[in-house]
């Protein structure tokens, strides 16, 4: 037969007979019952690893509906979060920089007009999407020149609009983003672009999802509450 050891105790007790090692001797009935336990806890651990597994696989699959859950949540009390998309090339043009875009003198500019700043509940996102290697908005430093255009223009804007500094600071914080894309093989597919901003911006969480073109021009006032009510 074999020896089973016991476990010492915490210090606190180690003079105690019951934590000290049990050095007697066991019966070869109880140390068929003890390996029999033993294979018992092997057979409960299989089993228990395998229902983990099963349970994390099923919350990897259904962790993005859960996700896209807490976030129409989170909207409901913080306000309907819109996509503008928006398919953008300077194929066919002679535009040497981004600020001479339509974009900000059609959309943009109307687009700005069109929202009550004062009032709004809306977040609003801009998904702009390029094709990959388009010379003027996809090569140097053009990204960056977008975003700055951006925030530029916004500004420009809300002071044009009399908007208080409070409500700019907020516009520019948290009611209005940009979000720029580029696509591989899709110059004169703009309909292949829309799709891939739109699947960017359902995964981001957005509500609802307006396309338009970078010359629209934008003419009914709060027309996004329209749209939802």
């Amino acid at each position: 037969s074999e020896m089973v050891k016991g476990f010492p105790g915490e210090t606190l007790y180690e003079d105690s007979d019951v934590y000290h090692f049990n050095m007697t001797k066991v019966t070869a009935s109880e140390m068929a019952t003890a390996l029999q336990l033993r294979e018992a806890s092997k057979h409960i651990e299989a089993v228990q690893t395998k229902q983990l597994r099963s349970a994390l696989a099923l919350r990897k699959a259904t962790g993005a509906m859960s996700a896209r859950n807490t976030r129409k949540a989170e909207t409901a009390r913080d306000g309907t979060k819109i996509a503008l998309v928006v398919p953008m090339t300077s194929r066919g043009t002679d535009m040497s920089a981004v600020e001479q875009s339509p974009f900000w003198f059609n959309l943009f500019a109307s687009f700005m007009e069109s929202v009550d700043w004062d009032n709004n509940k809306h977040e609003f996102t801009f998904y702009l999407g390029l094709d990959k290697g388009d010379s003027l908005y996809d090569t140097g430093d053009a990204w960056s020149d977008m975003r700055s255009a951006f925030a530029k223009n916004t500004r420009r804007a809300l002071t044009w609009l009399n908007v208080n500094n409070s409500t700019q600071k907020s516009v520019l914080g948290d009611q209005l983003h940009l979000k720029l894309m580029h696509f591989d093989g899709t110059s004169g597919a703009p309909s292949q672009v829309v799709c891939g901003l739109v699947q960017q911006a359902y995964d981001d969480g957005v509500d609802y999802f307006f396309q338009v073109n970078d010359d629209t021009v934008i003419v009914s006032k709060d027309w996004a509450s329209s749209f939802i009510d």
